[in-house]
């Protein structure tokens, strides 16, 4: 909903949310496609992979703008988020699979449970016009994540009790519950905005008090009570040459950290993003368009000396306008 009076404008509604879960592996006959050179993929069982989940988000929400002046903008809102969290008994992956080739005559399931999630969420933030089409601005703001709870629950550790295996500890919903990453941001940036070109930059600083991490053995996700932070520049400008050409490049600074043992490391390169790098020229009429763009990912490596080459990539984009619709 929506309410506007001389000076202020209000939003505020409730949304909500719904994600269902469940991920099955296919086993193959390994005789077959072993002499078939991998071309022969016959099915020999099928079993699950992640375990099964439910997750259900309710939010309300409120926020406010108040034009101060005719330069001055001011904004703050108020969210507050819930989630619950339901999954299934499992019994782990690996184990399914060694029943399935009759190593074990079976296992126990690893319990599920349900969960709740709560937390209240807050912004501000203001936009000052220096000129017409030339604005500074700053941003305050919080976000929450709730980590993919299949890749968290469903791992456990087992033993033989004969022929069948029995659970000896486990990730479960009563004693160690996934937990929730509250995220917090701050930005200011420029903008300048003028009949043959545009131009913004941004700066931007986010920290948390967890961080996640993938485990490479099950790939299995895990929440670490670990400080960390992200920040940033990030600038574009576009020129219109004229009213059919137009080039344009932008540019993204990053940087990923982790606080460990009181000093701030580079953040593992799976959890990172790279720098980047992008440029392209376009031309337009009123029926067409053709628009050639590169971009160039940055080399990242991270404290443990892990490393991704950089790349770049080209893409050509055209789009004709047809008599009904479009054709892209």
């Amino acid at each position: 909903m929506s309410r506007h009076t001389d000076n202020w404008t209000f939003n505020y509604g409730i949304d909500g949310e719904q994600e269902t879960f469940d991920a099955d592996q296919t086993l193959f006959d390994f005789p077959t496609a072993l002499s078939s050179g991998g071309l022969q993929l016959d099915e020999a069982a099928k079993v699950g992979r992640y375990p099964g989940y439910e997750v259900t988000g309710v939010a309300v929400f409120a926020q406010a703008e108040w034009q101060t002046t005719d330069w001055l903008q001011l904004s703050a809102g108020v969210r507050q988020q819930r989630y619950y969290l339901d999954i299934d008994d499992f019994v782990a992956a690996n184990e399914q699979v060694r029943q399935a080739l009759g190593l074990s005559s079976g296992a126990d399931a690893i319990p599920g449970g349900k969960n709740h999630y709560d937390t209240t969420l807050f912004n501000l933030g203001a936009i000052a016009t220096l000129s017409p089409g030339h604005q500074l601005w700053a941003n305050l703001s919080q976000g929450y994540e709730l980590p993919d709870p299949g890749k968290y629950y469903g791992n456990g550790t087992y033993a033989y009790n004969g022929t069948y295996r029995e659970l000896v500890d486990s990730v479960n919903v009563d004693e160690q519950p996934l937990k929730a990453i509250k995220t917090n941001q701050a930005e200011l940036g420029w903008r300048l905005y003028r009949s043959r070109f545009d131009t913004q930059l941004a700066a931007y600083y986010s920290w948390s008090d967890e961080s996640l991490s993938y485990d490479r053995s099950n790939l299995s996700v895990q929440v670490n009570d670990e400080k960390k932070r992200n920040y940033g520049l990030e600038g574009q400008l576009n020129v219109r040459l004229s009213e059919q050409w137009q080039v344009g490049t932008s540019g993204h600074w990053t940087r990923a950290e982790l606080r460990t043992d009181g000093d701030w490391e580079k953040q593992a390169v799976t959890q990172a993003s790279s720098s980047k790098l992008a440029g392209y020229a376009g031309w337009h009429n009123d029926l067409s368009s053709l628009r050639l763009q590169g971009t160039r990912t940055m080399d990242l490596d991270d404290a443990a000396g892990n490393e991704l080459d950089g790349y770049t990539t080209f893409d050509l984009i055209g789009q004709q306008r047809l008599p009904v619709g479009q054709h892209l």
